[in-house]
């Protein structure tokens, strides 16, 4: 569900049409598999990480269901990453510490606000830093409720900086299926 890009290599319908499965098959997915070479670190690298876990789930899926695959896909797998990359609307995320998204976004304030026991006048010890996290969970569910989360836009730009590549490498796979055409006939 995050950013779809897509790319058409011009010419490759009429290859298509012309060459034998067994011969343009391969090169399409070897064509796939450099361009997912090149691509899926660069997504990596532009991805905001909390866990890892959608960075983790990047990978290129290549279409199988024919001898020629018409598609591949690359980006992440998680079911969060379009969150992260698109952002979210304004909606009251939960606080409490008994369910799942509660102790997700108690467990990114603890690591990323770092609140202290003390903090706004609260007692001190293990009862101060725990209503000092409650307190803040509060404040950014509220924040979240009141304007949505921003989105990082790593796949768009992820794309826009190996564009050239993978134009390059379909390009070549395009011109090398043409030279092998041109040869067979």
């Amino acid at each position: 569900m995050t950013t779809r890009q897509a790319i058409t290599v011009k010419g490759m319908e009429e290859l298509r049409k012309k060459l034998d499965p067994a011969l343009l098959g391969p090169a399409v997915i070897d064509g796939f598999e450099k361009a997912g070479d090149v691509t899926v670190p660069v997504i990596k690298s532009r991805m905001p990480t909390f866990s890892g876990r959608a960075a983790k789930s990047t990978r290129l899926t290549i279409d199988k269901t024919r001898p020629v695959p018409h598609w591949a896909r690359i980006g992440p797998r998680a079911p969060h990453s379009h969150l992260i990359d698109l952002g979210t609307k304004a909606h009251f995320p939960p606080t409490d510490a008994t369910s799942r998204g509660g102790r997700r976004l108690r467990r990114w304030v603890q690591r990323t606000l770092r609140p202290q026991a003390g903090m706004g006048g609260g007692k001190a010890g293990k009862a101060g830093r725990e209503r000092a996290i409650d307190d803040a969970t509060f404040l950014v569910a509220r924040a979240i409720g009141r304007r949505g989360t921003r989105g990082s836009f790593f796949m768009r730009d992820a794309f826009r900086t190996v564009q050239g590549q993978i134009s390059s490498i379909l390009g070549a796979m395009r011109d090398q299926l043409q030279r092998e055409w041109a040869r067979r006939s």
